[in-house]
């Protein structure tokens, strides 16, 4: 759509599915659609504050084995996160109880595009799941992690 050149993907490293989300880029003639390799240390975080939104997605067949550790990174840089993957997980429960962003279901693209862009048209939406991001990541740094491990260990020793 030439109205939504505005907005741009970055991706950044090289991980499964590169070189067919590169192939695809090409055959369509995409512009807006960069890729860069991993960045260390503060290079990754300025790049992750540049993203106005970040999107994560998890397969549902992945459910109960993995936490896609990214949404930690997208909470520090304070930034609303779409979450493509099942409702019923542990992402989806943060983002919803601190509204910090939304859950999109696997093969809804049209659902994802249409989220991007009331993001992108809808500045007080953005401003409410980027404070929702900001609530989460006071919640989800190691020090609270930690607290909260070492509370639920003192339960279970006395």
């Amino acid at each position: 759509n030439e109205k939504d050149r505005d907005i741009e993907f970055v991706f950044m490293g090289s991980g499964r599915g590169y070189e067919r989300m590169a192939q695809e880029r090409a055959r369509m003639g995409l512009d807006n659609i960069r890729f860069i390799p991993f960045q260390p240390g503060n290079k990754y975080r300025k790049i992750m504050e540049s993203g106005d939104v970040h999107i994560i997605s998890m397969k549902d067949d992945v459910l109960g084995y993995l936490m896609p550790s990214r949404i930690y990174d997208i909470f520090a840089v304070k930034r609303p996160c779409l979450f493509i993957g099942p409702k019923k997980c542990e992402i989806t429960a943060i983002l919803e109880k601190y509204n910090a962003g939304l859950q999109i279901d696997q093969g809804k693209p049209e659902i994802l595009a249409q989220e991007i862009r009331n993001l992108r048209d809808d500045g007080a939406a953005w401003y409410q799941y980027q404070d929702g991001a900001m609530q989460a990541g006071q919640d989800y740094v190691p020090a609270a992690s930690l607290k909260k491990w070492m509370k639920l260990i003192s339960t279970l020793v006395k």
